[in-house]
């Protein structure tokens, strides 16, 4: 399988991201986000869906790195950079 995109998703609560792989979701990959000025400023896991819930960002340039792949997937090397803007 291969990393497809982020995409942008609305929610009651705001914007989310989620991480597509091209034919299934991937459950417990664990992604770091980092701001503009390369600072971790969060770590989290996709959920069942491979759903990964940034709350609260501020407007801005962002990117995530996988710092740990599911068993029997190879981790991506990959930088997904992406922007919250109005």
């Amino acid at each position: 399988e291969q990393f497809t995109g982020v995409k942008q998703q609305e929610s009651t609560s705001g914007a989310y991201y989620s991480y597509e792989m091209q034919y299934r979701p991937l459950q417990n990959v664990v992604f770091s986000l980092y701001n503009d000025k390369d600072e971790c400023i969060s770590t989290k896991t996709t959920d069942e869906n491979g759903i990964i819930n940034f709350d609260s960002l501020e407007y801005g340039n962002y990117y995530c790195i996988e710092d740990v792949a599911p068993a029997l997937y190879e981790k991506l090397t990959e930088r997904y950079e992406f922007q919250c803007t109005a």
